[in-house]
């Protein structure tokens, strides 16, 4: 063997090589592969036939017309880098490189002229601990990938250009333990494909222009961080594919989706990405539960956070949510979820909306300058509306639509432009320990709504309540009031009836008729609402209460405009309690 001055930028690719793990064989050779006399070989296959395990091939800048089947362990790599050493299939219907043994490395090539049906540039079958790194790959045409591994695992892919290309990184066939790390992959069909493959890293990737920028497909248990994919049709795809973990990607621009999971796909978690410009941010349909979706921001898509079609029994909780165009958070027909702990504000239509989803838990959410309502309920039953803060909403704080037997409790709604509650077609609900206070048109809506039991809220705005009735409409047998009962109620008294009616002006009925002769914390007058709606058990004035002359009576404090003393009060009674029961 002739003896060889290494470049530095062979000595670098040696050195990372080495430190990504490559096995050193005591007393292993270096063979040379070039056009010059100085090489020892002309062509890379010659190369490896002559070669022994544990060799290292040296391939200097030139074009190489052959497949290279490389079947013993080897460290492949060029002097010169992938600009300068170009390897072009002699066979385009077979694979460029095929590699079948463990410990391969293969770095700094140009690889390409696969085209064959099932043709990959490089190949790796049954091959561990390999090294493909700072590749590139040009002229591969659909169907094909430009790195392909089948049942191979504890792989290490890194620093690979697999742009333009049907799949520019694919894992098939239990392709396990793999790391895909910071390889760009530009205009592919999907960037990176995993099919029943799992337990792989795939991190710090840049992946555009795709239809798919990552891909799982019954593909499980895998770890998707810190990759940056945009200007695709979906960004994160995973399509049966389980306990997976995606976190910290910036997903942006997607025409469709951009991090989706379809077709039970559960128990995954989505937490810390970033999710802006797509038309969905963060997408789960068709049957995908038990899901984790934590601590993301979904901002300035047309939809923020979107479960759909029996997307069951999902956690979707402290997101930031903002600026969508349409719903922040939309439930469709999915049911059983739990959606807390989320801000969710400036979005074009409702804050949360949930929509033929029943039995789900909206709890510790602040809500704040949608266009339409913070929170909607349409035909939705068996839902519980816990401690949210709704404010300064275009439309209502809390809307129900047509829906049954959900308790609305411990909410702050206030300052927004139109309703604090409205509930329309709505029977059956329970509304209680709610702060309702500074709506601009009233604070409690109903139309067309019965059987509801409204009691132990604190009412303080210029219309209190408006109820619609038409020939179609009853509005009847609602209740304003439980049974009185010993108890400590929202204004702090020591009995359990009806609501606080209080008035910014502070001459609501609580506070001009708060005759109390037996001092039980209750009027001494009922109060009527509306046609067959009365409250029985106006809950009184106390001193010490909220509107006792020892504490402001609803008037703004430093005439700050919709902000009182006894508001702030409740919200931050409301929210520490909540965030102690968590």
């Amino acid at each position: 063997m002739k003896r060889i001055l290494f470049s530095l930028h062979t000595i670098s690719i040696v050195f990372v090589i080495l430190m990504l793990g490559t096995v050193a064989i005591v007393n292993a050779a270096t063979i040379t592969v070039g056009n010059s006399s100085d090489a020892d070989y002309i062509t890379i296959q010659d190369a490896v036939n002559a070669s022994s395990s544990g060799d290292t091939i040296i391939v200097h800048p030139g074009t190489y017309y052959e497949n290279v089947d490389v079947d013993k362990q080897l460290t492949i790599v060029s002097t010169e880098g992938a600009a300068f050493t170009n390897v072009t299939a002699a066979v385009e219907a077979d694979h460029v490189f095929n590699v079948t043994a463990d410990h391969v490395t293969i770095s700094g090539f140009n690889v390409n002229g696969a085209r064959g049906f099932d043709a990959a540039c490089i190949y790796l079958s049954s091959s561990s601990n390999s090294t493909l790194s700072y590749n590139t790959f040009s002229g591969n045409t659909w169907p094909r990938c430009n790195i392909k591994l089948s049942s191979s695992n504890n792989n290490h892919l890194t620093g690979n250009d697999v742009s333009e290309c049907n799949f520019g990184i694919g894992l098939y066939s239990f392709s396990n333990n793999n790391e895909i790390s910071n390889n760009k992959a530009l205009n592919n069909y999907c960037g990176i494909f995993l099919a029943a493959s799992g337990n792989n890293k795939i991190n710090n990737n840049a992946l555009s222009n795709s239809s798919y920028g990552i891909h799982l497909t019954s593909s499980s248990i895998n770890m998707l961080s810190n990759n940056t994919a945009s200007n695709s049709d979906i960004g994160i795809y995973l399509r049966s594919s389980c306990n997976n973990k995606i976190s910290n990607n910036t997903v942006s621009r997607s025409e469709d989706q951009g991090i989706s999971l379809y077709n039970s796909s559960n128990n995954n978690t989505i937490n810390n990405n970033t999710a802006s410009g797509n038309n969905y941010g963060i997408y789960l349909f068709h049957s995908s539960s038990n899901n984790a979706i934590r601590n993301n921001t979904a901002s300035n898509n047309n939809y923020g956070i979107y479960l759909w079609s029996s997307s069951n029994i999902n956690t979707v909780a402290d997101n930031m949510v903002s600026n969508n165009k349409e719903e922040g958070i939309y439930l469709w027909d999915s049911n059983n979820s739990t959606v807390a702990g989320n801000m969710v504000s400036d979005n074009e239509c409702h804050g949360i909306s949930i929509l033929s989803s029943n039995h789900t838990a909206v709890n510790d959410n602040i809500l704040s300058n949608n266009n339409y309502a913070g929170i909607n309920l349409h035909s939705s039953n068996y839902n519980t509306v816990d401690g949210n803060m709704a404010s300064k909403n275009n439309s209502e704080g809390i809307s129900l639509f047509s829906s049954n037997y959900n308790t609305v409790t411990g909410n702050v709604i206030l300052n927004n432009k139109y309703d604090g509650t409205s509930l329309s077609s709505s029977n059956y609900n329970t509304v209680t320990g709610n702060v309702i206070s500074n709506n601009k048109y009233c604070g409690i809506w109903m139309y067309s709504s019965d059987y509801n039991l409204i009691y132990n809220n604190l009412f303080n705005n210029t219309n209190n309540t408006e109820i619609r009735t038409s020939i179609f409409a009853g509005n009847i047998d609602n209740r304003w009031n439980i049974t009185q009962q010993a108890g400590v109620n929202i204004n702090g008294g020591s009995s359990m009836g009806g609501n606080l009616w209080l008035t910014p002006n502070g001459k609501g009925f609580s506070e001009s008729s708060n005759t109390d002769a037996n001092m039980d914390g209750i009027c001494d007058k009922t109060y009527k609402i509306a046609l067959d709606n009365r409250d029985y058990l106006p809950l009184a004035i106390y001193d010490g209460g909220f509107g006792s002359d020892s504490v402001d009576n609803g008037e703004a404090i430093g005439k700050t405009p919709g902000f009182t003393l006894f508001e702030a009060i409740a919200m931050i009674g409301l929210f520490c309690a909540r965030q102690t029961k968590k």
